[in-house]
């Protein structure tokens, strides 16, 4: 049974957090959380981790999905973070960061001995990665397929990495259309209005 006074502060921590403007809540929820592991269950940290990466802002939530992921290892164990993984990457997360998760994602499974899983990570976090811009990405998937990796494997990620980079040159070139069109436009307009 806890103290009173640990269930008076839990609950006041509760309600502070709840009330603070969504840029201050970061540091609440992590001295919660901490509270929480001290003095209360490990799951109910853990709820309390999970709601942080709800609430916080969306340039902190990489973040807290770190803080979040570490302090779920080293209570439950490596396994238990594959749920906040796969939760990080659905979670809307700018695209760089989604990318970030799935490396650190594709890392894990590697480390438990996990390579078709970790190579469906690299399948998915593809689609966030230009082959022309994003030569890291592409260089880790790379060494992945040479060490674990077969012959099929190794041209499956080389016809993904042509098919991602043909999806990044139409919208390039798209891009590139409607900024010209969008000149041409104002163009004929300032033409147009000098000989009026």
């Amino acid at each position: 049974m806890l103290p009173f006074y640990v269930v008076i502060l839990s609950d006041t921590n509760l309600n502070m957090v709840y009330q603070a403007p969504a840029d201050a809540k970061k540091p609440l929820y992590l001295q919660y959380a901490k509270l929480e592991e001290d003095y209360g269950l490990s799951k109910r940290a853990m709820k309390v981790y999970d709601e942080a990466t709800k609430a916080v802002p969306n340039h902190e939530k990489l973040g807290m999905y770190e803080i979040y992921i570490a302090r779920a290892t080293e209570i439950f164990g490596v396994p238990k973070t594959r749920d906040i993984y796969q939760q990080a990457i659905d979670s809307g997360l700018p695209d760089k960061d989604v990318k970030t998760m799935c490396l650190k994602f594709a890392e894990l499974e590697k480390s438990l001995g996990e390579i078709d899983r970790a190579r469906g990570v690299y399948t998915f976090a593809s689609q966030f990665s230009d082959p022309r811009s994003d030569v890291d990405f592409w260089s880790k998937w790379h060494e992945f397929e040479v060490q674990y990796g077969n012959e099929d494997t190794f041209r499956e990620m080389l016809r993904i990495k042509r098919s991602v980079s043909a999806s990044y040159s139409q919208v390039s070139s798209l891009v590139l259309y409607l900024v010209l069109s969008k000149m041409f436009i104002t163009f004929n307009f300032f033409f147009l209005q000098q000989f009026r």
